[in-house]
């Protein structure tokens, strides 16, 4: 490979296809006008690429017409266990309907349907996941994605498909660029933009949920290494799934009546949390790790209650789901279903880029949005449909500040790039393809997994399991990483995400330990309650100039809702406990 094969400049770059990603391409076209170079860039093939392509049929918005807005603020930041921005939330309610409404325009004049609609053309709303007032609406997700896609096409922002941004780069004046790889073409390539927008994923650790085993948080890690500070890692996001069969759906499936039972065919949630099998996805993934713990394991889901109706609407709405039960002659509406605790780390509400309500992060230029940011209206996890809904409001708002930002530039937008500094970090990102014997990066993630996924670190966490899943981080990191041996361009891309998921893992478990409570995703046997009164933080790490982490804690602001108790049970304690 050459140092640098391509160089592109432009106004905005933005990195990552999904909703984000698009919208913030989008919005930043539109505000610096024909003239404006826009340009994107993802891993995969944009529209297909990430998690938006496999979102559920879910998206929370509140409706200004139907909706009353402090009755949704204090469901969300309740369910969010007052960790939520509550700036963040208020903001998330006053954009997303118009976010939805632009969308379904465009939709329209490109002849597909995104929003589920009844005969007199309004959108069905529903409640799923964690829903007690607040209500989401219902997309086909594909076809939102399609229509993203050729809306970007129309407006002549330029599309880069299938390259792994390796590295930002940033100095005192702020962001300058981005590289990356080419895998299928073998290729390298410099963007150069003053303005840089964040829309990636996080970290899922490839472990057992469909459709995002290329979800590593590469732009989470590069960002770290650049200074930007992140927020909340502690908290290890987690969904669940079926154990044999690689679908998604979890939403839906329990907003038609599906039931969550132990090995006693007792329905267990109702234990947990009154919403039962709705519960929020924390009560969901603690309770389950306690179940099993306690000998009342496996787990099952049981939807054969679903009414005809109710059957037909999730086979609409989750096509490759229903393709990969038809295949295996199963169908959740017949049989109990066998299921797990999926680990998905910082991807869809764990930690991740702090922002502030324009979506900046701490480096001038230097934006972000959507799965890669810690999620804000969420706090813990608050209910289904959030991610999307904070998704399309970010991607959005990034994308009209980002563009903002370039315009008050005018001429001045240097983005020099230190060609010493490219060499050197091209030659390190492509030394394993050098190297003759080593570790090969299938091996090295097996070994991070066996490491992070065991639910005493993710989920009934100890401080004796987390000091020593800490110090295996520290081995891979100095031992292994180093010697991992790349025999072509998409073996370098394993063993780039390798790396980068293995620096990401260890911030986990840095602020595990530092969190001396449970809330949300993380419990600790040690510290089995919530404590409001010490612990209404959020917990921020960041890279220091040494290479040195510095962590600190931020005190949650509570302007529309506050904490009705200083100490409360956590998610995934039974109420009776």
């Amino acid at each position: 490979m050459k140092v640098i094969d391509q160089k592109v400049n432009c106004d905005v770059l933005v990195i990552g296809g999904g909703l984000a990603g698009c919208l913030a391409a989008l919005e930043a076209k539109e505000a610096l006008g024909d003239e404006g170079k826009v340009a994107i860039v993802d891993k995969g093939f944009i529209s297909r690429s990430g998690q938006s392509p496999f979102a559920a049929g879910i998206w929370t918005f509140f409706d200004p017409e139907q909706d009353e807005m402090n009755l949704w603020l204090e469901e969300i930041i309740s369910s969010g266990e007052y960790l939520n921005d509550q700036h963040w939330c208020r903001q998330l309610y006053e954009m997303g309907h118009i976010v939805a409404l632009k969308l379904d325009r465009w939709a329209t004049k490109s002849g597909k349907s995104v929003f589920l609609k009844d005969d007199d053309g309004k959108m069905i709303r529903r409640k799923s996941r964690g829903h007690n007032h607040t209500q989401h609406v219902v997309i086909t997700s594909l076809q939102m994605m399609d229509v993203l896609r050729q809306e970007m096409l129309q407006r002549n922002v330029k599309i880069y498909d299938r390259i792994m941004i390796t590295d930002l780069f940033c100095n005192e004046d702020g962001v300058k660029g981005a590289t990356g790889i080419n895998y299928r073409k073998e290729t390298t390539h410099l963007f150069k933009a003053p303005a840089v927008i964040l829309a990636a994923s996080g970290s899922g650790f490839k472990a057992t949920y469909m459709g995002h085993r290329n979800l590593t948080g590469d732009l989470q890690a590069a960002a770290f290494h650049q200074g930007v500070t992140l927020a909340s890692m502690e908290q290890f996001y987690s969904n669940t799934v079926a154990r044999e069969f690689d679908i998604h759906g979890l939403n839906l499936y329990v907003s038609v009546g599906g039931r969550f039972l132990n090995n006693q065919d007792e329905e267990f949630m109702r234990n947990y949390h009154p919403l039962g099998s709705r519960a929020p996805l924390q009560h969901l993934a603690v309770a389950f790790s306690h179940e099993v713990a306690e000998g009342r394991g496996p787990i099952s889901l049981d939807v054969t209650k679903a009414s005809p109706k109710d059957q037909e609407l999730c086979r609409k709405i989750l096509p490759e789901s229903f393709r990969v039960w038809d295949r295996a002659g199963k169908s959740p509406f017949t049989t109990k279903i066998p299921w797990m605790v999926a680990l998905r780390g910082t991807c869809g509400g764990g930690g991740g880029i702090k922002i502030d309500l324009d979506c900046r992060t701490n480096i001038q230029g230097l934006y972000a949005a959507g799965d890669i940011c810690w999620i804000g209206p969420h706090g813990t996890y608050s209910f289904g449909g959030i991610n999307i809904g904070f998704t399309s409001v970010s991607g959005s708002v990034a994308g009209q500040k980002a563009a903002q930002y370039r315009r008050s530039l005018g001429t001045d937008g240097q983005t020099n790039i230190s060609k010493k500094d490219l060499k050197e970090r091209m030659h390190r990102r492509t030394a394993a393809l050098t190297r003759m014997k080593g570790t090969s990066p299938d091996q090295g993630l097996h070994q991070l997994q066996e490491i992070i996924v065991p639910y005493s670190v993710a989920y009934l966490k100890t401080d004796q399991k987390l000091n020593g899943a800490l110090s295996q981080l520290s081995g891979l990191e100095t031992e292994m990483v180093p010697r991992l041996v790349a025999r072509s361009s998409h073996d370098l891309v394993k063993v780039i995400e390798l790396e980068n998921m293995v620096t990401l893992a260890k911030l986990m478990v840095e602020t595990s330990l530092l969190r001396e409570e449970s809330q949300g995703f993380h419990f600790r046997k040690e510290f089995p309650y919530t404590d409001n009164e010490k612990w209404l933080k959020r917990i921020l790490i960041q890279k220091g100039p040494d290479g040195k982490l510095i962590t600190e804690t931020e005190d949650v602001e509570t302007p529309f809702v506050k904490p009705k108790e200083s100490k409360t049970l956590p998610p995934g304690v039974k109420k009776n406990n």
